[in-house]
């Protein structure tokens, strides 16, 4: 049977930078409130100059007449062309105006969360999300924890030509989320988790994913995932959004998790924690588990 994980194995996050304590130059788990606040976005304008010049005299002017009309033929000569350059300039800043996409940032700086049903204590990344558009110099950043039902006026300018990336600093490698996948989290993102859903936790998270909000009507069933049980499990052959399914042999403790890519993944951290993003081990130690499948979507 599966067990909430609110019930069996988180209640709560304590995740903060580690520094050296002064006295024993041991590692400390820093514990403090999450800060809500949101960097401004700054955009930054700049204005072309431009220069008429006037011919000096009529004389001047006259002298030029013939140069000019040579020049008028060769502008109606290749008028088509230059026009369609510039269309094709047009277009793609046009484009390029509607490619915006929210970035997950995976800093490579470890945090520690903690367990308090079990007390154990595990490493999540730090991890900032910004919301980019090519059409803009500026934007804001917020740290994924620190993502809220407060923090909703923070996506309030995406929409569904947004697109997920996640960057990680690390090796300067991209990955990108489906279209799908995208939709689902940024919903997510603006949305948070429901509010009439107190024991929303991992596999709520992971339907919603998949599926989108509300889709799954028994959204704390398992039987809404099919699971790869006849083949071995390979973390290599994941891509970005695939879900893994993890728990222990009594198949009482359990978590679920989504590829992000580079052996990272994206989870909430039981009913009352944060989004984090970490590696299947560090999972593994903090939600006492050691047997990973892989989850599949059904057709409902």
């Amino acid at each position: 049977m599966f067990a909430h994980i609110n019930n069996s194995s988180l209640k709560s996050l304590k995740c903060q930078p580690k520094r050296a304590d002064q006295a024993t130059g041991q590692p400390t788990v820093l514990v403090g409130e999450v800060s809500t606040a949101v960097q401004a976005a700054h955009t930054v304008l700049s204005k072309n100059a431009y220069v008429l010049r006037q011919a000096r005299s009529k004389r001047e002017s006259i002298a030029s007449s013939s140069e000019t009309e040579n020049d008028e033929e060769t502008i109606q000569q290749d008028g088509l062309s230059h026009r369609d350059k510039k269309q094709r300039e047009i277009s793609s800043l046009s484009q390029a105006k509607l490619y915006r996409f929210v970035k997950i940032t995976v800093n490579g700086n470890e945090l520690n969360a903690l367990n308090v049903d079990n007390n154990v204590e595990f490493p999540v990344m730090d991890a900032t999300v910004t919301i980019n558009s090519h059409d803009e110099k500026g934007y804001s950043s917020i740290k994924l924890y620190e993502i809220n039902h407060t923090t909703a006026e923070f996506f309030a300018p995406t929409n569904e030509q947004y697109s997920v990336e996640i960057f990680f600093c690390n090796n300067k490698v991209t990955t990108k989320l489906s279209a799908e996948m995208s939709l689902n989290l940024i919903n997510f993102l603006k949305l948070y988790k429901p509010k009439f859903n107190s024991d929303y936790c991992c596999i709520n998270f992971a339907y919603e994913m998949a599926y989108g909000r509300g889709k799954v009507v028994n959204d704390n069933d398992p039987e809404n995932f099919d699971e790869l049980t006849n083949s071995a499990f390979s973390e290599e052959k994941l891509v970005p959004g695939d879900i893994v399914h993890l728990f222990n042999a009594r198949k009482d403790l359990h978590h679920y998790t989504i590829s992000i890519g580079q052996n990272y993944y994206l989870s909430l951290f039981g009913a009352s924690g944060p989004l984090i993003v970490s590696t299947l081990d560090a999972c593994k130690k903090g939600f006492e588990t050691d047997i990973c499948v892989q989850a599949i979507k059904k057709k409902l």
